[in-house]
């Protein structure tokens, strides 16, 4: 099978799969209301829930590998197929809840209806001039940029 097919099939499947699951586990309210009770259980984020579920879908990539090896007559197609799948699945996920909250960190600092900022609070310590109003794309950079430069000096 060459790449573009499995490129092809990975897509199909991942719709397909997201599509059901989302009637079997998401509420009416949230796409990730599971995530967000097994959070509010544990006393953590929803995105860190997530990922402490996404570690049951590593270890099963991890035998997958480790089989190639030891047992390879273990692996199966539909086997690989459902495991890498679960893995991407849950990273779809994750990357919707980290945009949801970019988006509501956003949405908290608009000001003017035509999606603009007022710099202030948070802003204050972005390079910016504190009077400015300025585009989301611009302010999404500079908050990324004030975040790495944190992050460094820890």
């Amino acid at each position: 099978m060459d790449f573009q097919e499995v490129l092809e099939e990975r897509l199909r499947l991942t719709k397909e799969v997201l599509s059901a699951k989302e009637k079997e586990y998401a509420s009416i309210k949230s796409r990730y209301h599971n995530f967000d009770m097994a959070a509010r259980k544990r006393g953590t984020s929803p995105e860190d829930a997530l990922m402490g579920m996404a570690v049951k879908h590593d270890v099963s990539i991890d035998d997958l590998v480790e089989w190639v090896d030891l047992c390879p007559g273990r692996l199966t197609i539909p086997l690989i197929r459902e495991k890498i799948g679960d893995k991407i699945n849950y990273l779809i996920l994750l990357e919707g809840m980290l945009i949801n909250r970019v988006e509501a960190f956003l949405l908290e600092q608009i000001v003017a209806s035509e999606g603009k900022f007022a710099t202030g609070g948070l802003v204050k310590d972005l390079e910016i001039e504190p009077s400015s109003v300025i585009s989301v794309e611009h302010y999404s950079q500079e908050f990324a940029k004030h975040c790495r430069s944190k992050s460094a000096q820890k």
